[in-house]
């Protein structure tokens, strides 16, 4: 559940230990069966190739719809985004989404 996090528009899933084509597998199945606009990214690092799914801004609302039932309250913080008027500051969105328990 840990491994994914908001970006300045969109959200980051960390999919770094998959190869390419489960990535990419992943990738089609978020843009088909829930419509979701997303696009996988390469990394390099210490010369370790890898890849990301990066769900993009139009698509943050209906992603965060998907997942949000299925997040503990431990990691309700991941569902506001960074540089919202919300964020980091104990806001409303994040305390209905926590105090859910």
């Amino acid at each position: 559940m840990d491994d994914g996090h908001p970006d300045r528009s969109g959200f980051i899933l960390n999919t770094h230990s998959f190869t390419l084509e489960e990535v990419q597998l992943l990738a089609n199945a978020l843009r088909n069966k829930f419509d979701v606009n997303c696009s996988v990214h390469n990394r390099k690092d210490r010369g370790n190739k890898s890849h990301l799914i990066y769900i993009k801004a139009d698509s943050w609302e209906k992603f965060k719809s998907l997942i949000e039932p299925h997040v503990i309250p431990h990691f309700a913080y991941k569902l506001v985004r960074r540089g919202s008027p919300t964020s980091g500051n104990g806001s409303s969105e994040l305390q209905g989404v926590a105090g859910e328990r």
